[in-house]
This record gives structure tokens, sequence and C-alpha cells, in this order.
């Protein structure tokens, strides 16, 4: 496999570091004759590196994010001759309880400033759920312990933190966003093609959301889409770096000839 040839197909230098780090995986996996595992990728990132990668190499290849319905997962490689088992990642599920009546406030946000706040790289972090009075967060092995010892408060909430075994994960009727931070939206539109739908849910102009598209900013349900006529139908996910996620629940005929009422649930 040809690193510099796969290299030409992204752009931007981040991509191109990202997907440096992911091939130095597999090329290790491939001397070594061992399995191996990437950081966490988004899950743009995830399923495009995927593809390209399943038809390229003989060895097995498994995203997993540490339950099912996670957004953020690793890649695993394994050689062709071994069975890769979820079982295999080295993936912890950290659980973050807090007094409800301080912490009922708390956001996704909050959680992952607290643990980058920790030195902890962003790639050593997966998803991050909160319900009630207790978060889950997915992490990768080598911090596990180092955040139970050391994350003591959120925001200005104090905070326990334990590492519990997966199965007791309690997202495991998952729907692929949980809608800890999601916002019901509805938008009045002339198309239903992806541009046209992008700025009027993230108020950027037809124009700029256009460019969005057209540098690669843009995926539907987590494959990159690069042509601005793509049409969106019912049960979408758009996702706009930079902006957001919107997964597209009802499409209906506006009162209106020629139009669309479009109804979603946005999340930043």
């Amino acid at each position: 496999m040809d690193k510099q040839e796969l290299l030409k197909r992204f752009q931007t230098p981040d991509e191109k570091l990202l997907v440096s780090k992911v091939l130095d995986r597999l090329f290790l996996c491939q001397t070594n004759r061992q399995k191996t595992f990437t950081f966490f990728l988004d899950p743009v990132h995830t399923a495009k590196f995927a593809e390209i990668l399943r038809t390229r190499a003989e060895e097995r290849i498994v995203a997993y994010g540490g339950a099912p319905g996670c957004e953020r997962k690793m890649l695993g490689f394994a050689p062709s001759f071994e069975q890769l088992e979820f079982i295999d990642f080295p993936i912890d599920r950290v659980s973050v309880r807090f007094p409800l009546k301080f912490g009922s406030d708390l956001s996704h946000r909050d959680f992952l400033g607290s643990l980058t706040g920790l030195g902890i790289d962003r790639g050593k972090i997966g998803d991050i759920n909160i319900d009630g009075d207790e978060t889950e967060v997915y992490v990768h092995r080598d911090v596990g312990s180092f955040i139970c010892t050391n994350l003591e408060r959120v925001g200005h909430v104090k905070v326990t933190a334990r590492i519990e075994h997966v199965e007791n994960a309690f997202w495991e009727s998952w729907r692929e966003l949980k809608p800890d931070n999601g916002r019901e939206m509805v938008i009045n539109i002339s198309s239903l093609r992806i541009d046209t739908i992008i700025s009027s849910a993230f108020h950027v102009a037809r124009d700029a959301s256009a460019k969005l598209i057209t540098r690669g900013k843009v995926s539907v349900n987590w494959t990159p889409v690069t042509h601005n006529d793509k049409v969106v139908g019912k049960g979408d996910t758009i996702t706009v770096y930079g902006h957001g996620r919107i997964r597209v629940e009802m499409i209906e005929r506006s009162a209106k000839k020629e139009r669309f009422v479009v109804r979603a649930v946005k999340y930043s």
C-alpha cells in the first residue's frame, strides 16, 4: 500500500496528518502481525477511512466505540488469520456520578472540557452520554484509571468516577444521536437539495453552503458529500464541520406550491 498515493486523496493538512496516523497503525499491524488500534475518530472519518482501507488492505478492519450506538470509534486492525472482537479494543467505560440538584445543567461540553483540562488528548476520548446524575464516557484504556483518580470536578460540580463494565451501559437502547443537546426545528424551503437545507438550518448564505460542500466539510449519514444537488431524505443525518449536525425527522409538502416543510433535530 502506497502511503503517499493515499495521502493525495486528502486536501487539508489536518486530514493528511489524521490519515497518516491511521496508516501507521495499519502498517504496524502488517509488520508485527499483531492487532493494533487507532485513537477515537469522528463518524465521518471512521466511515471514510474504513471504506478506503478495506479496498486496499488484506487485514481485518473493525470500527468500534465501546458499546452499540457510539458515534466516535476506533479502527482496529488484525492479521487476516486472526479474529478481531469488540472485547479486544482498549476501551474503558468510565461512569461519572454527581448530585443531580447541582449538576442538572452540566453539558457535553462541560465534561469534555474537564477531561481535556486534565491534559488528556481528544483522540483518547470517545462518546460522552449524559443521563440524570450519571454520565458515561468511553476512553482509551491507558487513561481510564488516570481519569478515575484525577477527575474531581466538572464545572463547579464535584464528581466521582469509576470504571464499569460496558454491558452495564445505559445507552443499550440507543438512537444514532442521543437527545442530550438536540433541539427541534422546522424549516420551510424551496428544494430538498443539500445546499438549500444547510443554508436554512445553519443560517449561512447559499454560496457559503455550496463552498462547505465542495471543500469536503459536509457528510450525509457519515459519508462525505461533494455535490450540491444531492437530495436529502427523511431519516438522513447531515453533519457540517464547524456548524453542527441535524437529523431530518419529517418532510412534508408545504401549502405553498413548490415548497417543503422539514422537521429536524439540530445538534450543536
